[in-house]
């Protein structure tokens, strides 16, 4: 399900099988005036077959593209955001962001974990990796 195609009139049918939030996060330059999207349509990507994949329980939010401001300002300011949808009704947060930008640590916030994927990876096999990740998260999640 994706925020982009949500059909506000029949989320509520379909709230309660949606447990988990897909996050996508990347950084846009302007190097020398040019712009550099590259990540954000690699992780775009991912997270549009990511979302094909779990279809039914997973919610594909928009993204969050960030600058290049300090690492502990974006932290910060990740983990506010986070906040907000870990206090809706989803028992999972699964950030998805690039391997070159290093994540804040989730160990404090229960139900959020952190996936980066490598912009050399292929796509198809990234996407299969973060599936799989998300269903370990599920599968272990429901045996506690």
């Amino acid at each position: 399900m994706r925020l982009s195609q949500i059909d506000p009139d029949k989320w509520s049918q379909t709230a309660a099988y949606v447990d988990t939030l897909l996050l996508p996060v990347y950084r846009i330059r302007f190097p020398d005036k040019r712009l550099d999207v590259e990540e954000a349509k690699q992780v775009n990507r991912i997270a549009a077959l990511v979302e094909g994949n779990l279809k039914g329980r997973l919610f594909l939010t928009s993204p969050i593209p960030y600058g290049t401001q300090t690492r502990e300002v974006w932290h910060r300011y990740l983990k506010e955001v986070i906040n907000e949808f870990a206090a809706a009704p989803f028992l999972h947060v699964v950030i998805l962001a690039p391997t070159d930008w290093e994540l804040p640590s989730f160990s404090d916030m229960k139900g959020v974990i952190g996936i980066t994927v490598s912009m050399d990876e292929d796509i198809e096999t990234a996407a299969n990796r973060v599936v799989e990740q998300i269903v370990s998260m599920w599968q272990t999640s429901e045996e506690v």
